[in-house]
């Protein structure tokens, strides 16, 4: 082979080496689908033992079964967000986090309580309670059995003897109404004896005197009384 054959031969090679390295890795056309194969499955169950030999011949093991194919792909999990979900994780949080507040189950809510040792006019205190998705408590107060419960929250903290709830007749005087707008009667407010009674008192106090037993007086809406707030879900 002359020399200038062989460096024709040569460059011809080169050529071929570099196409095979840029292209390689490309397996279809432009209008092919490229499949893509994933990592093996696990190792299948071993095989069939074999059957037992002749007379002083010992049997044999079969062969180990070849690897399982790869799984399929699961499904995409699904966020619930509906009302309801969403609610329970607001409680679980709560729950969790706000472990200052007393909850308390009645019926199929759960209500929480927590004493806030800060001294605030009723219209602060209410404003305070809302602050943090609460209200100034109303059904701890109105419910005998929960507020029992309430009461014993109020009773094992230090601090103000007064205490703002969520009652008023700021719309209408003399025509108490709770802050969940439930119409207070006699039933479901504990009153003090001879209350509610002067005109000026517009807004109502749990009063935490221990020969009271934590009961209920109208007052000052512009006094400052530590306050109880309530949420519920």
């Amino acid at each position: 082979m002359s020399e200038m054959l062989r460096h024709l031969v040569l460059v011809l090679l080169t050529y071929l080496s570099f196409l095979r390295l840029v292209h390689g890795h490309c397996c279809c056309d432009q209008d092919d689908t490229e499949q893509i194969i994933g990592p093996p499955g696990r190792p299948g169950k071993a095989g069939i033992k074999g059957s037992q030999g002749n007379a002083g011949e010992p049997g044999r093991d079969g062969r180990i079964g070849i690897n399982g194919s790869k799984g399929e792909k699961g499904e995409s999990g699904m966020c619930d967000c509906s009302e309801l979900a969403t609610s329970q994780k607001l409680m679980m949080f709560d729950l969790l986090t706000h472990r200052d507040w007393k909850w308390i189950s009645y019926g199929s809510n759960i209500y929480g309580y927590q004493l806030f040792k800060e001294a605030k006019t009723y219209q602060q205190a209410r404003a305070a309670c809302e602050a943090v998705q609460a209200t100034l408590a109303c059904v701890g107060m109105r419910i005998p059995h929960v507020r029992e419960q309430v009461k014993a929250v109020v009773r094992n903290s230090s601090g103000s003897t007064s205490i703002w709830i969520g009652l008023d007749d700021l719309e209408r005087m003399n025509h108490y109404v709770w802050l969940d707008g439930v119409v207070s009667n006699r039933e479901n407010t504990d009153w003090l004896p001879n209350q509610p009674d002067t005109a000026p008192e517009r807004c109502v106090e749990l009063v935490n005197y221990h020969n009271q037993n934590e009961r209920l007086n109208d007052n000052i809406c512009s006094k400052t009384f530590h306050y109880l707030c309530e949420k519920f879900y």
